[in-house]
């Protein structure tokens, strides 16, 4: 009975702190995610009294996108304004201006709260391909801007000293779902396990293929696929 007792007790004990550290939790993973995101925690817990990154930045903003993008005329990369920008915003705040923090925070916010019309675009970060031999391409503010301006429907072409083939660009007779996959570099290990060319072959989910293969058991896919927890940053 008085083991009982101890083994509620112990599970009361961590079933409170869970509760009580699931925010701290789902921050501290968002910052491992996306690094700027603790720089600016940091800048708030910490930040002393003058003038705050913000401030500085709306002082020079317009003038660092004028001058990247060309009065206007040209896609203006988030980078690039950054690095017309930083000077300024450093030395009126006294403090080192993180790039990512910049990119990712200051210049989309400022854009969404002032609603100014400006075509800021973003170096690739990953890369997306397509099934069946399809596109292969950076995602990139303009690379993917290219892309969806291609869209087309399936067409065939016809057989000359070659086999006859359906051409596709974008999703129509091609795919209807994508696969995230959060890191760089896994193409090779997703090529060698086949999953997504036996579910094609057989037509059978992703799920069902994995599981055909014997790459992974039922209760481990369960573990690890959990699709709650992949709708939200």
């Amino acid at each position: 009975m008085a083991n009982d007792k101890k083994s509620d007790m112990a599970s009361d004990i961590r079933n409170a702190i869970k509760e009580g550290t699931k925010d701290w939790t789902r921050v501290r993973k968002s910052e491992e995610r996306n690094p700027s995101s603790r720089s600016y925690r940091a800048q708030r817990l910490y930040r002393e009294r003058g003038v705050q990154f913000k401030e500085a930045a709306a002082e020079i903003m317009e003038a660092a996108y004028m001058e990247v993008s060309g009065n206007g005329q040209l896609p203006a990369n988030a980078r690039q304004i950054m690095y017309k920008a930083r000077p300024h915003i450093q030395k009126r705040t006294n403090k080192q201006l993180e790039p990512n923090y910049f990119a990712q925070t200051l210049l989309p916010n400022f854009v969404q709260e002032t609603g100014v019309d400006w075509d800021v675009v973003y170096d690739a970060r990953g890369h997306f391909t397509e099934p069946h031999g399809g596109n292969s391409f950076g995602i990139g503010t303009l690379d993917v801007r290219n892309y969806l301006a291609g869209f087309n429907d399936p067409s065939f072409i016809d057989a000359g000293f070659s086999q006859g083939k359906v051409e596709t660009k974008g999703p129509s007779g091609s795919f209807g779902a994508v696969l995230f996959v959060e890191k760089e570099g896994f193409d090779p290990i997703l090529k060698a396990a086949q999953i997504a060319k036996h579910a094609h072959k057989n037509g059978l989910t992703l799920k069902q293929a994995a599981l055909a293969l014997g790459h992974v058991t039922e209760a481990q896919f369960a573990q690890w696929v959990i699709p709650s927890e992949m709708t939200h940053p």
